[in-house]
């Protein structure tokens, strides 16, 4: 395309945005040209929605499963509405039993990928049938701090620790059993609600 035409385009797309014909979309208009693109570079944050599958490339490689799940929190934590299917239910993976008289302590960090980090951990303990974690939230800013890049206050390690809670709870149960559709859709679900508990009041789950 000539620039010439690509000017052009430009005062037609400017002239629709002006007088409100079009507007791009509205995680556009809240990030683009914020210290979220300009300085953190995360331009995930311009999106509305995404999708991901669950479909296995390699069903004994533990991140390739957990991929999935840390992918949606990540970018529901950027404000993305995620969507997502059950194509992991039909391979053989099966939930094992973590090693609960050993354990491993787990110091989540204070950011977006810190609490990514400690569901992806957690996750692979049971996929593994490996020690414990125990998490230590003392690197957590406490609810009220002002969250700097997002805008809001923080809730505080409290929604975390009840997803890790609610994770171990659903995970317990299913111990012994293959991966199904509910057990994908409830994991989602919990992380779902754990990030709008976070104070991510655009995070939906489709």
């Amino acid at each position: 395309m000539e620039y010439e035409e690509i000017k052009k385009d430009s005062f037609i797309m400017y002239d629709k945005i002006f007088n409100f014909k079009f507007l791009p979309p509205g995680r556009g208009l809240w990030s683009m040209g914020t210290t979220i693109t300009d300085y953190k570079k995360i331009f995930t944050s311009l999106n509305n929605c995404a999708f991901v599958s669950t479909k296995l490339e390699n069903e004994y490689d533990v991140e390739d499963i957990i991929k999935p799940f840390l992918f949606l929190m990540d970018n529901a934590m950027l404000g993305v509405g995620i969507g997502f299917d059950t194509k992991a239910s039909n391979s053989n993976i099966k939930i094992k039993n973590v090693l609960k008289d050993k354990s491993v302590n787990f110091v989540v960090e204070d950011s977006r990928e810190g609490w990514v980090e400690s569901v992806g951990a957690l996750l692979k303990a049971y996929i593994l049938g490996k020690e414990k974690i125990n998490f230590d939230y003392t690197k957590v800013r406490p609810a009220g701090s002002p969250l700097k890049v997002f805008g809001g206050v923080s809730a505080g390690p409290a929604p975390l620790m009840d997803l890790h809670k609610s994770l171990e709870e659903i995970l317990d149960k299913n111990i012994g059993k293959a991966m199904d559709s509910r057990l994908i859709v409830d994991i989602m679900n919990l992380i779902g609600r754990a990030v709008v508990a976070g104070n991510i009041s655009m995070s939906v789950i489709k």
